[in-house]
């Protein structure tokens, strides 16, 4: 990721996270800043992503390129950084600075180890193979990263599409305790499913070999 693509990123996590139908104040304000805080919080990630220290996270893009085009547009994102293995939580939106993540694990016993987040593609490229690309080239990133030996990461309980491609990767969804799930009105019980901020997430995991 590059600064210059900064603006369509910052435009494809609205398309992602944004409200679609923004009828009153309210909504507008709401939008206007959530585009606020994913602009800042991606430039402090490009931070980091750009460091001459040790990198601690990395957002990698697809880009479409086109004759019409003066530059490159951003069609697909991912996100891979070293966090604190919790399945229980996901990483803050705001970095924290990788000696405190350290610190943090020293204390509690935690182990590190890369976390993938932020899988966006475009509405009008999906089902492509983009995904998987973004996927497998983060896969890279970690593979290379000294003792580093899993990926891990959330996906949403209800997106099966999602879910098909993770473990079509070889990606395993970790089990917990029973908890229940509603959806579409009824109930059901799953094993793997952890309530974060009040959404019902899955978690996975792939090990490196």
């Amino acid at each position: 990721m590059d600064i210059q693509d900064l603006n369509d990123i910052v435009d494809l996590c609205m398309e992602e996270y944004g409200k679609k139908n923004r009828t009153n104040f309210a909504d507008q304000l709401d939008q206007w800043w959530l585009q606020r805080l994913i602009d800042s919080t991606m430039r402090m990630k490009l931070v980091l992503d750009s460091s001459v220290l040790e990198k601690d996270h990395t957002i990698l893009v697809a880009t479409q390129h086109t004759c019409q085009q003066s530059t490159p547009r951003v069609i697909g994102m991912i996100e891979v950084s070293w966090q604190p293995v919790l399945p229980d939580r996901i990483p803050p939106a705001v970095p924290i600075p990788l000696p405190l993540k350290r610190m943090y694990c020293q204390v509690t016993g935690t182990p590190m180890e890369a976390w993938i987040g932020n899988l966006l593609i475009e509405p009008s490229f999906r089902r492509r193979g983009l995904a998987k690309v973004l996927v497998s080239a983060t896969e890279g990133i970690a593979a290379q990263r000294t003792g580093c030996t899993s990926l891990h990461l959330h996906c949403d309980a209800q997106y099966s599409v999602a879910q098909r491609l993770y473990q079509s990767m070889g990606y395993r969804i970790v089990p917990k305790e029973d908890t229940p799930f509603t959806f579409d009105g009824g109930m059901a019980w799953k094993d793997s499913i952890y309530f974060v901020d009040g959404v019902a997430l899955l978690y996975l995991r792939k090990d490196l070999s």
